[in-house]
């Protein structure tokens, strides 16, 4: 008897923890009126969505507002909003489908580029900011997921139906820093969600600006130079480095290209200006007239030393960053030592300067956009 008892008490355990590991794939499985109901409403069949409620389907369960948006059935997408559909239940933890805000129907309207669905969601209490978040995971929002998606007509569409372009995510990238992830229309994104007030300036949840994270992707950096200033207050010590590194190139660059001061006097002009204090001051340091001296006299004695097809490549290379890197400094106060010159800086002819400048206020205003009479950049 306590031998079958005790059998008895073990199969119950056993069937306790078989229904315990069981029970997840059980929350997960969705009935069948609820799959009818989403086929139904992505086909706009009117008449079979409403056989499958009267079933018992569950328009939110079933995720068929965002099907019936997916098919570009407007009749449909009214039907459910006028037989209980949330239109953010997207943001509801649902584990039988994709999660995040592939599943916003505002989302997937913007980027079919449907505005008759857009607005009739917004007006029907669809919001435009929710947010979707899991555990640790990332915010996910509408706007950010058609940022993700490189999307331009989608993101533009969302921005005109009320899309906060400088939404703080609960976890998170901002929309501004999201654009660097784009498959696709990085630079366009950027100055899209800049020219409708994008501040680059704002924190995220860990306490960082789009601008202290931009200092890594040069076009992102570039646009929110040009359309935003930095002030002295938000510049970096590197900076200063930045501003020595360019006055280096450009002595090489005077000395081995002809004419070269003449081509680019429009540009440094205003470069010059925006950057007095830092110029005049690092143009008035023995230290780094001494290294503006010795770089210039490496530069003569390798291109002396050096054959005619090395000298060629050398001065190729010299050209490329003058030509590109250095104007882009000038033009857009992108640091010469990220602007794609194309090549590795050739070894004897052209080395940055020493990182021994110190304690240099710098004063710099974004860059000027190109002026006529300055040199043409060509990448």
């Amino acid at each position: 008897m306590e031998s079958g008892m005790l059998n008895y008490r073990l199969n119950l355990g056993a069937l306790a923890m078989a229904l315990a590991l069981l029970a997840p794939c059980m929350a997960v499985a969705e009935r069948n009126v609820d799959t009818a109901l989403r086929k139904a409403s992505q086909a706009g069949d009117l008449k079979e969505m409403q056989h499958q409620l009267e079933l018992g389907a569950e328009p939110n369960q079933a995720y068929a507002l965002v099907a019936a948006v997916q098919g570009n059935q407007f009749a449909a997408v009214k039907y459910l909003l006028a037989h209980g559909a949330d239109p953010n239940a997207w943001t509801r933890i649902n584990l039988r489908v994709p999660e995040g805000a592939a599943y916003c129907p505002m989302f997937v309207a913007a980027s079919q580029g449907n505005r008759e669905i857009l607005g009739y969601l917004k007006n029907h209490g669809a919001d435009v900011n929710a947010e979707w978040t899991r555990d640790r995971s990332l915010s996910q929002t509408a706007l950010g997921a058609s940022i993700l998606a490189g999307d331009l007509q989608g993101t533009q569409l969302l921005i005109e139906y009320g899309a906060n372009v400088n939404l703080v995510p609960r976890r998170g990238d901002l929309p501004l820093i999201q654009t660097v992830f784009a498959p696709k229309n990085k630079v366009e994104l950027a100055q899209l969600l800049l020219r409708h007030g994008a501040d680059p300036d704002i924190k995220n949840a860990d306490g960082v600006t789009p601008r202290q994270q931009s200092r890594g992707y040069v076009a992102l950096r570039a646009s929110i130079n040009q359309a935003k200033p930095v002030s002295a207050a938000q510049l970096e010590p590197e900076d200063v480095l930045e501003v020595a590194m360019a006055l280096h190139y450009k002595a090489l660059c005077d000395v081995a290209l002809p004419g070269y001061p003449a081509q680019v006097a429009a540009d440094y002009s205003l470069w010059r200006t925006s950057q007095a204090k830092s110029v005049s001051q690092l143009e008035a340091s023995p230290e780094f007239q001494t290294q503006q001296a010795g770089a210039k006299a490496a530069f003569d004695q390798a291109r002396a030393e050096l054959s005619g097809d090395e000298l060629q490549q050398q001065m190729q290379t010299l050209h490329r960053i003058c030509e590109v890197a250095l104007v882009d400094q000038f033009r857009t106060g992108t640091p010469v030592v990220e602007a794609g010159s194309g090549a590795a800086p050739p070894i004897g002819i052209i080395q940055p300067a020493p990182a021994t400048v110190t304690t240099v206020t710098v004063h710099r205003k974004a860059a000027p956009p190109a002026v006529a009479g300055g040199m043409a950049s060509h990448p």
